[in-house]
Formats: C-alpha cells, sequence, structure tokens
C-alpha cells in the first residue's frame, strides 16, 4: 500500500495538532485565509516573525496557510526544499494517537480506517478536529467490535 500520511490523505488535510483551544470551523478557516495572504505578501522572515504566540484567537498556528488546495503549514519544510523554518513553539515529531495506532496496525486494518475515513464526507475542519480530539480513532475501533 505505501506509505501513507494521514495528515495529508487524498483530499483531506490535518491540521489538528497545529493548535488547541480550536474555535468554530467559519473562524478557523478565515484566519487560515488571512495567514495565507500575509504569506503570499510577506517575506519568508515576515512571516516567520509575526510574534512569539503563533497561535491565533481561532486557535490554530499563525503558520498555518493554504497552499495547491491543501493546508499546510508554511514554515514546514515541505515547503522550503528542505530546510525547515519553523521554530521552538512546533512540536515536530508530533503524532495523534490516530496516526500512531495506524503505523502499528497490518495493511488490512489500515485499509479498514482508510475506507471509514472515506465513508465519512468530511472536510478539512472534521477531518481535523476528529482526528485531533481522537473522536475518528474512538469511533473506527468501536466499529470494530
Amino acid at each position: 500500500m505505501g506509505m501513507i500520511n494521514l495528515c495529508q490523505y487524498k483530499e483531506l488535510s490535518c491540521f489538528g495538532c497545529c493548535g488547541h483551544t480550536w474555535g468554530g470551523k467559519r473562524e478557523v478557516l478565515s484566519q487560515i485565509d488571512k495567514n495565507t495572504l500575509i504569506y503570499q505578501f510577506s517575506t519568508l522572515e515576515e512571516f516567520k516573525e509575526r510574534g512569539r504566540d503563533r497561535l491565533s484567537a481561532s486557535g490554530g498556528c499563525k503558520s498555518l496557510i493554504k497552499k495547491d488546495g491543501r493546508i499546510v503549514c508554511g514554515l514546514h519544510p515541505l515547503q522550503h526544499e528542505g530546510k525547515d523554518h519553523r521554530d521552538k513553539n512546533c512540536q515536530k515529531k508530533y503524532l495523534c494517537k490516530a496516526f500512531k495506532a495506524f503505523l502499528e496496525w497490518d495493511a488490512a486494518k489500515q485499509k479498514r480506517f482508510l475506507k471509514f475515513i472515506d465513508g465519512k464526507k468530511l472536510n478539512n475542519y472534521t477531518y481535523s478536529m476528529g482526528m485531533d480530539s481522537d473522536k475518528l480513532l474512538k469511533e473506527f475501533e468501536t466499529s470494530e467490535k
């Protein structure tokens, strides 16, 4: 099956671990749109130095942007030919419980989880919040019993 990255799965982008005390969908996505505009019209250094507190009022990191139809970190190495511009506030090695569990499952169970996710018809916000809160993992585990 190859390595599946649950953070960027098909058309879904998960940003659940890039913040906390999240606001509502409209508030969060509006902030990501604002971040994207700032990213487009700033130098990388200006974008990077927008303040020590990386969390916006909506609960998300100020580095979250939209790029090529996905929600990504504007400072992530994948956006800069491998150079990492994230700072000490970012938990770079963090994996949510669902992704940790997914990596430990056999291929058959991974396929069932992906089919479960596909069947939910999620958007980026509901996917992110469901992964971050472990709601999707719990629902899947319950459905497996």
